[in-house]
């Protein structure tokens, strides 16, 4: 089985809402938010609402209520992507100085 999902988001919605970064901390997983600390204000807010987008993206696309927090996006060979249950999730995100966006394939694995 192959889902999809998409999400898109304001940027500036995503930094009105990660005041003292309370949304970083709620959604993104530990090597995820290991990166964010790295980057500079506007780039942390540009890496959080693409991964806030990608984590919608994915949801939508396995048709369930997920903990974004438990869900860490990895580079693998070039490749954003992670694992959940039984799934491989392909992630692919784009940005504009307005707007974050996501793309999500997902597949069943066995």
């Amino acid at each position: 089985m192959i889902s999809i999902g998409c999400d898109i988001e304001e940027i500036a919605r995503i930094s009105k809402i990660n005041v003292n970064h309370r949304l970083a901390y709620r959604i993104l997983g530990e090597f995820e938010l290991d990166l964010y600390k790295r980057f500079n204000s506007s780039r942390q807010t540009e890496f959080l609402a693409g991964r806030f987008c990608a984590k919608e993206s994915i949801a939508k696309a396995l048709k369930q209520t997920i903990t974004m927090k438990h869900i860490d996006l990895i580079l693998n060979d070039g490749e954003l992507m992670t694992q959940i249950n039984n799934y491989t999730v392909q992630v692919s995100i784009s940005h504009t100085k307005q707007h974050a966006m996501a793309m999500v394939i997902a597949y069943e694995t066995t």
